[in-house]
C-alpha cells in the first residue's frame, strides 16, 4: 500500500542542520570565553587592590614601624649615624645582619655588634670593643692589636689594662696573628710575667727581641705559643738567682730551656754557682 507524499515528513537539507549546530557552538563559546575572562578581570582588579592596600599598610601602619632605638655597651664615635636607624623605619626592613658587617668593617675596633628586633617594636643595638693586648708605637694614632692580631685604634672610652707592653716589627698578617696568640697565652697564664713585659720587637726572619721594664733585654727567638710558657719560667728562674749591673743586660735563649747571660749579670747574695758534673 502506498502513502500519499503529503503524509511524508519532509527532511531539511544538509546546510541547514550544519548552520544551526555551527551557531549554537560559536554561541556557547562566545559565552565561556566571556565569562572567562570577566573572571581574570575580577580577579585582576581584586588583586591589584589588594596589593595597593598591602603596600600602603606595609609601608605607613604604625604597627610596624620602629618606635625606639637603644644603643648600649660600647659604641665608637659615628655608630649611630653610620648604622642611620631612627623612628619610623619599617622594623622588618632593617636589615640587622648586613648593618652588623659593615659596623665591623668600618669600626675595627669593635669585637662583636649585636643589632636585635624586639616585640616592642624596638631595635637594640649593642657593642663589644676588643681587649688591647699590645700597642703598637708607630704612627700619630695610637693603635693596638688584640689577642687575634687584629690592628685596630685605641678609642679614649675604651677600657684598657693598666699595662701595655709595645709590639713592633715588619711581619705579615699570619705572623703577627701567631705571635699575638703566643702573647695572649702568656698573659692568661703568666700574668705576672705579661707585666714585665715592657718592648717586643720582631725582624723579617721572625726573630724576637724582648725588653723587660727593667731594661733586660731578652733574645727571644722564635715566639710561639708551644714554648713561651716554658721559656717565661726560664727567665723567672734565672732572674731569681742573677741580677743585672747595668741597664740593657742581655739574654739569649740557644735552647727553649737554656738561656746564655751577658757578663753584665752577677750573682745576687746567698746564691751559689752549681757546676754540674759530667
Amino acid at each position: 500500500m502506498k502513502v500519499s507524499n503529503r503524509y511524508k515528513r519532509k527532511k531539511r537539507p544538509q546546510r541547514v542542520r550544519f548552520r544551526r549546530r555551527y551557531a549554537s557552538s560559536l554561541l556557547w563559546r562566545t559565552i565561556k570565553t566571556t565569562w572567562t575572562i570577566t573572571k581574570f578581570v575580577v580577579f585582576g582588579a581584586l588583586l591589584f587592590g589588594g596589593g595597593l592596600w598591602l603596600g600602603r599598610f606595609w609601608h605607613s601602619s604604625p604597627l610596624l614601624k620602629v618606635q625606639h632605638v637603644f644603643f648600649k655597651g660600647d659604641l665608637p664615635k659615628g655608630l649611630a649615624d653610620f648604622l642611620s636607624l631612627h623612628s619610623g623605619q619599617n622594623i622588618f626592613l632593617v636589615p640587622t645582619g648586613r648593618l652588623e658587617k659593615n659596623a665591623l668593617v668600618h669600626f675595627p675596633a669593635l669585637k662583636k655588634i649585636n643589632i636585635a628586633r624586639k616585640k616592642d617594636r624596638s631595635i637594640h643595638v649593642t657593642g663589644f670593643y676588643r681587649t688591647p693586648l699590645a700597642y703598637l708605637p708607630d704612627g700619630s694614632e695610637k693603635r693596638a692589636i688584640d689577642e687575634n692580631g687584629v690592628i685596630f685604634p685605641i678609642h679614649s672610652d675604651m677600657k684598657s689594662p693598666e699595662h701595655l707592653p709595645s709590639f713592633s716589627g715588619l711581619v705579615s698578617d699570619l705572623e703577627r696573628k701567631r705571635m699575638a696568640g703566643a702573647l695572649d697565652v702568656i698573659k692568661k697564664n703568666r700574668g705576672e710575667f705579661y707585666k714585665q713585659l715592657k718592648e717586643i720587637k720582631t725582624d723579617k726572619m721572625g726573630q724576637v727581641k724582648i725588653t723587660l721594664i727593667d731594661d733586660i733585654v731578652i733574645y727571644w727567638g722564635k715566639f710561639v705559643s708551644q714554648s713561651v710558657l716554658l721559656k717565661s719560667k726560664r727567665i723567672d728562674a734565672t732572674l731569681k738567682r742573677f741580677r743585672p749591673i747595668i741597664k740593657n743586660a742581655s739574654m739569649r735563649f740557644v735552647l727553649d730551656n737554656r738561656i746564655v747571660l751577658d757578663e753584665n749579670f752577677v750573682l745576687r747574695k746567698n746564691e751559689k754557682v752549681v757546676f754540674n758534673a759530667r
